[in-house]
């Protein structure tokens, strides 16, 4: 039978039934392993109330958690951690991200997730992503390649011995953590490889893609870019007729009002002038009694008045004459 502190134990952790199901929709699997040896897990799509094949007969005695390399990585960890990749009980590779969890005694056990892979590789993407996993000794882990490459980075393989200069190049690169991208040839074919460390993990995720893929979409985007350049130059155009119209429109109005002022000037200065010619006449013809009335306010108008003062005089003579 089971120790009533034992009993509690299972009960509390039991409590998570309903998160660990929820969580086994994502994940391979959903575990919690105590320090007492049990464990309580969820698998995923399995039936409802199905048991876990660790439930069998054949297991219960042979499988402890607390042998299990997942277990004693949890519990030296601090917080949450993946571990390297290793085949599962039933045969296919996983990996585990686990972390301890605690009572008031101390560390109780470790509970974590199951994850394939796959599912730490970037998403593929449309048109395809080829990409992969170094380990830190430069072991490719897991790959996501065609099978044509597969051949050049197969698992396993130490990729920094690989006879591809650029493609060893960019393996010693990825161990030591870099950051970057490189230029690699794999069967006759140019392609880019940039890469980057993993976070928390002492792997480096790499991307593989087609050089013709990348050059077709910088002629897309140049073409685009080109595009709005010219959209651009059309504006530019548009604003510089419009501006040119508004200049001409402004000049014309200018010449418009100059003239009319010129006019006005012209009509202001000569005026006066005609009226003393016409006056003049009128005095050639012996009419002395014709006056000019200039109201300027400048030299004009003293002519007009001395003009007038002779006239006078030229009256006053013509009487004095006459009488």
């Amino acid at each position: 039978g089971l120790s009533p502190e034992l009993e509690r134990e299972i009960r509390a952790v039991s409590n998570l039934a309903t998160t660990m199901v929820s969580l086994s929709h994502y994940y391979k699997c959903v575990f919690v392993g105590s320090r007492h040896g049990y464990m309580i897990r969820v698998d995923e799509g399995g039936e409802p109330g199905a048991l876990s094949h660790l439930s069998m007969e054949r297991w219960q005695k042979t499988y402890d958690v607390r042998d299990r390399a997942w277990y004693q990585w949890g519990l030296k960890q601090q917080s949450v951690a993946f571990s390297d990749v290793y085949e599962g009980t039933d045969g296919i590779p996983i990996i585990s991200c686990v972390m301890p969890y605690y009572d008031e005694e101390g560390v109780a056990g470790v509970l974590g997730v199951d994850c394939e892979p796959g599912n730490v590789l970037p998403i593929e993407q449309e048109g395809g992503l080829s990409c992969f996993v170094l380990g830190k000794e430069g072991e490719v882990l897991l790959s996501h390649l065609p099978q044509e490459l597969s051949s050049e980075i197969p698992e396993g393989q130490d990729l920094r011995e690989s006879p591809i200069t650029s493609l060893a190049f960019a393996a010693r690169r990825m161990v030591q953590g870099s950051v970057g991208y490189r230029k690699v040839r794999l069967l006759d074919e140019e392609y880019y490889l940039s890469y980057a460390p993993s976070p928390k993990l002492s792997w480096s995720v790499g991307t593989l893609v087609q050089k013709k893929k990348v050059t077709k979409a910088a002629g897309a985007a140049q073409d685009r870019m080109l595009g709005q350049m010219d959209e651009l130059r059309s504006s530019f155009q548009r604003l510089f007729v419009a501006l040119l119209l508004a200049v001409l429109a402004v000049l014309l109005v200018a010449v418009v009002l100059v003239s009319y002022g010129s006019a006005r000037a012209s009509d202001f200065f000569c005026r006066p002038l005609r009226k003393l010619m016409a006056a003049a006449g009128e005095i050639s013809r012996g009419n002395f009694s014709c006056k000019v009335d200039v109201k300027t306010g400048d030299e004009l108008e003293q002519l007009a008045a001395s003009f007038n003062g002779m006239t006078d005089e030229l009256e006053r003579y013509e009487k004095e004459i006459a009488s």
